[in-house]
């Protein structure tokens, strides 16, 4: 992933996250223009803040390389809350998904 690659994946996931670039840099410990310049392409991040930035954003890792992934932080929710359905509420779930999704197509 190019920089200009890198940046954009950014910018969407922490708009996404309804955070402003100052705001997340200000969680990372960083200066306020540092994710400002990270979605602009004129950085990386090191690979401990890259993962404070995936908690920031309440996403995993794979999911910042993931670009069909359009809401990661909605689909972990999902997930989590999957969890604690019994056997039988998933099946009606997977379904009721099947089915929204076949109308779309």
């Amino acid at each position: 992933m190019d920089r200009s690659s890198f940046g954009s994946r950014l910018y969407e996931l922490r708009v996404s996250a309804g955070l402003s670039a100052s705001e997340l840099s200000s969680s990372l410990g960083q200066n306020p223009h540092y994710i400002y310049d990270l979605e602009h392409g004129h950085a990386y991040p090191s690979l401990p803040v890259f993962l404070e930035l995936c908690e920031a954003l309440s996403i995993e890792p794979a999911d910042f390389f993931d670009p069909d992934m359009e809401e990661p932080v909605l689909y972990r929710r999902i997930l989590s809350c999957a969890r604690n359905l019994s056997s039988r509420r998933i099946k009606a779930l997977t379904e009721y998904i099947k089915n929204k999704s076949s109308l779309h197509e």
